[in-house]
């Protein structure tokens, strides 16, 4: 919701509630990042120092296949039945014994329109010239992938490895060409908040968030389509207040 936890409505509201503090770290860049730094110390069975951790679903897929999620204390967390009929069993978590969603958004684009100087509306628009070296794309290639497939035309649901490849050259081509200034995880936003990136592959809910500070900047889905995404709250092994942690997951899903 917010990188300050003091201003937090949700967890000013929980710690009213129960008189728990919640210490909020803003701390994963992106999912591959959070795996190479994590990883080692999950496989020996560590704690990592968090109660909760927020992944997206590939990630938090791949973080309970590896045995790192603790399954849920469901005395705690009565309210995970609200969850969206449409979450509420993927075939990577049946039941969402261990993972529920915590924000769910869109990958589309936001651009400052005062430096763009027109109005952005495909992945194309990304590639002009004028923007050069003042573009961002994301290092999560699902998403930054998936928005080059469907610019280039291909149904996402039907695609094949053949198709991806082709996106993949345009992104090469225009990497290559000095088209993008830089290739990030959430950082991105803070490019776009100084004004070293006028244009970006963007999530939603960031751009919602930068709004605050930056009124200016634009969120736009492409009219070809956009990527969706669910990041996902898990309580990883070694969780010194897992309880705690699901009675948090249990506030945040009381309507």
């Amino acid at each position: 919701e917010n990188d300050d936890a003091s201003s937090s409505v949700m967890l000013k509201s929980f710690t009213e509630a129960t008189s728990i503090k919640v210490e909020y770290e803003p701390g994963i860049d992106s999912n591959d990042t959070f795996w190479t730094k994590y990883q080692p110390t999950l496989a020996k069975g560590d704690g990592i120092g968090e109660d909760i951790v927020v992944l997206t679903s590939w990630m938090a897929a791949q973080f309970i296949a590896a045995g790192y999620a603790q399954r849920f204390d469901t005395s705690a967390f009565p309210n995970k039945g609200n969850v969206l009929s449409s979450k509420a069993d993927p075939p990577w978590d049946p039941g969402r014994a261990h993972s529920i969603p915590w924000a769910v958004g869109q990958t589309g684009i936001a651009y400052i329109p005062s430096k763009v100087g027109k109005k952005i509306e495909s992945i194309s628009d990304l590639l002009d010239p004028a923007l050069r070296n003042r573009v961002t794309i994301l290092d999560e290639w699902r998403d930054t992938v998936g928005l080059f497939m469907i610019d280039l035309g291909f149904d996402l649901t039907k695609a094949t490895v053949d198709e991806a490849k082709q996106a993949i050259a345009a992104i090469k081509k225009a990497h290559d060409g000095g088209q993008f200034r830089k290739v990030a995880g959430n950082s991105y936003t803070d490019d776009l908040q100084t004004g070293e990136v006028w244009a970006s592959i963007a999530w939603s809910g960031d751009i919602a968030t930068l709004k605050k500070s930056v009124p200016e900047v634009e969120f736009v889905l492409p009219a070809k389509g956009a990527m969706s995404y669910t990041d996902n709250a898990l309580i990883p092994i070694g969780a010194k207040n897992p309880r705690g942690a699901a009675m948090l997951l249990n506030h945040l899903y009381d309507p």
